[in-house]
Protein backbone atom coordinates (compact mmCIF):
# COMPACT_ATOMS: atom_id res chain seq x y z
CA UNK A 1 0.00 0.00 0.00
CA UNK A 2 1.25 3.45 -0.26
CA UNK A 3 2.93 5.18 2.19
CA UNK A 4 1.07 8.31 2.40
CA UNK A 5 -2.20 6.11 2.70
CA UNK A 6 -0.62 4.30 5.71
CA UNK A 7 -0.03 7.59 7.16
CA UNK A 8 -3.63 8.64 7.13
CA UNK A 9 -4.77 5.61 8.28
CA UNK A 10 -2.54 5.99 11.67
CA UNK A 11 -3.74 9.37 11.65
CA UNK A 12 -7.59 8.43 11.49
CA UNK A 13 -6.80 5.43 13.90
CA UNK A 14 -5.42 8.15 16.34
CA UNK A 15 -8.91 10.36 16.02
CA UNK A 16 -11.16 7.10 16.24
CA UNK A 17 -9.21 6.64 19.65
CA UNK A 18 -10.35 10.20 21.02
CA UNK A 19 -13.44 10.58 19.66
CA UNK A 20 -16.24 9.79 22.11
CA UNK A 21 -17.81 6.24 22.37
CA UNK A 22 -21.59 7.41 21.38
CA UNK A 23 -20.11 8.68 17.71
CA UNK A 24 -17.30 5.26 17.69
CA UNK A 25 -20.30 2.80 18.17
CA UNK A 26 -21.55 4.27 15.01
CA UNK A 27 -18.56 3.00 12.93
CA UNK A 28 -18.55 -0.21 11.84
CA UNK A 29 -15.87 -2.45 13.69
CA UNK A 30 -14.89 -4.25 10.73
CA UNK A 31 -13.78 -0.81 9.46
CA UNK A 32 -11.70 -0.04 11.97
CA UNK A 33 -10.14 -2.80 12.29
CA UNK A 34 -9.47 -2.21 8.50
CA UNK A 35 -7.55 1.02 9.85
CA UNK A 36 -5.77 -0.30 12.33
CA UNK A 37 -4.48 -2.95 10.13
CA UNK A 38 -2.92 -0.77 7.43
CA UNK A 39 -1.91 1.76 9.52
CA UNK A 40 2.00 2.98 9.45
CA UNK A 41 2.74 1.24 12.21
CA UNK A 42 6.19 3.57 12.31
CA UNK A 43 4.60 6.90 11.72
CA UNK A 44 4.16 8.76 15.14
CA UNK A 45 0.97 11.00 15.42
CA UNK A 46 0.56 13.36 17.94
CA UNK A 47 -2.81 14.95 18.61
CA UNK A 48 -3.78 16.74 21.60
CA UNK A 49 -6.65 16.06 23.81
CA UNK A 50 -9.28 17.83 23.10
CA UNK A 51 -9.25 17.31 19.12
CA UNK A 52 -8.18 20.72 17.95
CA UNK A 53 -8.05 20.53 14.04
CA UNK A 54 -7.56 23.94 13.33
CA UNK A 55 -3.72 23.16 14.98
CA UNK A 56 -3.30 20.17 13.69
CA UNK A 57 -1.93 19.68 10.13
CA UNK A 58 -3.73 16.71 8.56
CA UNK A 59 -2.49 14.97 5.57
CA UNK A 60 -4.73 15.89 2.98
CA UNK A 61 -5.96 11.67 2.70
CA UNK A 62 -6.45 12.37 6.78
CA UNK A 63 -8.99 14.67 5.71
CA UNK A 64 -10.84 12.64 2.99
CA UNK A 65 -11.13 9.55 4.73
CA UNK A 66 -12.39 11.66 8.13
CA UNK A 67 -14.66 13.31 5.40
CA UNK A 68 -16.15 10.27 4.41
CA UNK A 69 -16.53 8.37 7.91
CA UNK A 70 -18.83 11.62 8.91
CA UNK A 71 -21.23 10.97 5.93
CA UNK A 72 -21.38 7.38 5.74
CA UNK A 73 -21.31 6.50 9.26
CA UNK A 74 -22.01 9.60 11.61
CA UNK A 75 -24.38 11.95 9.42
CA UNK A 76 -27.57 11.70 9.61
CA UNK A 77 -30.11 10.44 6.88
CA UNK A 78 -30.86 14.00 5.51
CA UNK A 79 -27.26 15.78 6.21
CA UNK A 80 -25.97 11.93 4.39
CA UNK A 81 -28.18 12.59 1.35
CA UNK A 82 -26.73 16.05 0.73
CA UNK A 83 -23.55 15.05 1.04
CA UNK A 84 -23.61 12.57 -1.42
CA UNK A 85 -25.79 14.73 -3.73
CA UNK A 86 -22.61 17.59 -3.32
CA UNK A 87 -20.21 14.82 -4.33
CA UNK A 88 -21.97 13.72 -7.26
CA UNK A 89 -21.96 17.73 -8.39
CA UNK A 90 -18.56 18.08 -7.55
CA UNK A 91 -17.82 14.99 -9.71
CA UNK A 92 -19.97 16.32 -12.45
CA UNK A 93 -18.36 19.63 -12.91
CA UNK A 94 -14.60 18.58 -12.19
CA UNK A 95 -15.35 15.72 -15.41
CA UNK A 96 -17.29 18.82 -17.38
CA UNK A 97 -14.22 21.16 -16.73
CA UNK A 98 -11.75 18.09 -17.75
CA UNK A 99 -13.65 17.44 -20.82
CA UNK A 100 -13.51 21.14 -21.95
CA UNK A 101 -9.63 21.68 -21.18
CA UNK A 102 -9.21 17.92 -22.84
CA UNK A 103 -12.26 17.98 -25.65
CA UNK A 104 -11.33 14.60 -26.63
CA UNK A 105 -14.13 14.95 -29.88
CA UNK A 106 -12.35 17.88 -31.36
CA UNK A 107 -8.77 16.33 -31.30
CA UNK A 108 -8.64 14.56 -34.25
CA UNK A 109 -10.81 17.06 -36.60
CA UNK A 110 -8.18 19.81 -35.29
CA UNK A 111 -5.26 17.30 -37.02
CA UNK A 112 -7.17 17.24 -39.94
CA UNK A 113 -7.84 21.11 -40.55
CA UNK A 114 -3.96 21.76 -40.18
CA UNK A 115 -2.38 21.57 -43.50
CA UNK A 116 1.24 20.93 -44.10
CA UNK A 117 2.95 23.77 -45.42
CA UNK A 118 6.64 23.33 -46.40
CA UNK A 119 8.35 26.38 -46.56
CA UNK A 120 12.30 27.11 -47.97
CA UNK A 121 13.79 25.34 -44.65
CA UNK A 122 11.27 22.73 -44.56
CA UNK A 123 11.31 20.34 -48.23
CA UNK A 124 12.21 23.22 -50.42
CA UNK A 125 11.95 22.06 -53.98
CA UNK A 126 15.91 21.02 -55.01
CA UNK A 127 16.67 21.64 -58.64
CA UNK A 128 18.18 19.38 -60.71
CA UNK A 129 21.09 20.62 -60.69
CA UNK A 130 21.36 20.59 -56.89
CA UNK A 131 20.15 17.49 -56.59
CA UNK A 132 23.01 15.43 -58.99
CA UNK A 133 25.58 17.48 -56.72
CA UNK A 134 23.98 15.82 -53.76
CA UNK A 135 24.13 12.74 -55.28
CA UNK A 136 27.75 13.17 -56.86
CA UNK A 137 28.18 13.21 -52.96
CA UNK A 138 26.88 10.24 -52.02
CA UNK A 139 28.15 8.17 -54.64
Amino acid sequence: MNREYEEAFAEVDEVLKLIPVELSSKIPTKFKQIISENRANDYRVQIREPLEFDEKNFKTETIVILGLIYRDFLADPEERDQLQLEDVEGIRKIEQDMNEQYNMDGIFSKKKEKKREYGPKYGARINRLQRAKYLQKII
